[in-house]
């Protein structure tokens, strides 16, 4: 017997299609996602889930490098791209897969392949470790970055006031005549006079600038450029007008830099 609260037209009716059937307060356009979702197969649904795991992989990968890395991304494009250091200057890496890097740098892009290809994202770390150990060795680079300028010590202001005395003496001798108030100290002052000091500065300037010169393209050939600190930057002028007017104090202040840093990094090793 049919319940009294139905008539028979009603519980007979057909059922309604499937279409008619919503939850409440659904709309059209999330419903005919949800039959599009369900309408995929397995194996679609897998390769989507690939394609967005890589994705978000990629994204990691690109920041982390643009991020912490761009020293390691100027080693390769010198090294497996042969860019000169000023080329390769503030890198940003645009595009990463398991065959190659898309690197840009000075506005062009540059392909860098992984030789043999990845197989697996899991290999991206090694591989890109492995790859800057042997750019830094044929380049002569160091795995320690020197992002910082060490002041004069108390003692070395000593040297450095020194040899600022001597370079603004040797600027200064075109004005250095007799008659003048110079002149006339240095006549009472300076042993053999005004004419002996003249004289040893003029004497004492070719082999002085030089040997200050020689100090400073040594400085930037063996350490700063060893080390990471880019050309004509803010750091390596610092660096070099220190040399400049110090000399080999300033080639001390930076091994002693270079030796904490790698003391650092030896401790977290262990």
């Amino acid at each position: 017997m049919l319940p009294q609260s139905l008539s028979a037209s009603e519980t007979l009716s057909p059922p309604k299609p499937l279409s008619s059937i919503a939850k409440v307060g659904a709309r059209p356009a999330q419903l005919a996602g949800s039959c599009a979702w369900e309408s995929l197969h397995p194996a679609q649904l897998d390769i989507m889930a690939a394609a967005a795991d890589n994705d978000a992989r990629k994204d990691r990968i690109m920041s982390h490098m643009n991020r912490d890395h761009t020293r390691e991304m100027s080693t390769y494009l010198r090294y497996y791209n042969s860019l000169s250091a000023r080329q390769a200057a503030r890198p940003s890496m645009r595009d990463v897969s398991l065959d190659a890097m898309r690197i840009r740098a000075g506005g062009l892009d540059h392909t860098v392949p992984f030789t043999p290809p990845l197989t697996s994202w899991n290999e991206m770390r090694p591989r890109l470790v492995e790859m800057d150990a042997v750019a830094r060795r044929a380049l002569g680079l160091s795995d320690i970055a020197v992002t910082a300028y060490v002041p004069p010590r108390p003692g070395h202001w000593i040297i450095l006031l020194a040899v600022t005395f001597y370079f603004v003496s040797a600027a200064s001798l075109p004005w250095l005549v007799p008659g003048s108030a110079a002149w006339g100290l240095l006549d009472r002052g300076f042993p053999g006079g005004a004419a002996a000091f003249r004289w040893l500065v003029k004497v004492l300037l070719v082999p002085v600038l030089g040997i200050h010169v020689a100090e400073c393209y040594f400085l930037d050939s063996l350490r700063l450029s060893r080390h990471g600190v880019e050309r004509f930057t803010g750091l390596w002028l610092l660096w070099e007008a220190s040399c400049f007017l110090e000399g080999l104090m300033v080639w001390r202040r930076f091994d002693e830099l270079v030796a904490e840093k790698q003391k650092e990094k030896d401790a977290k090793k262990h």
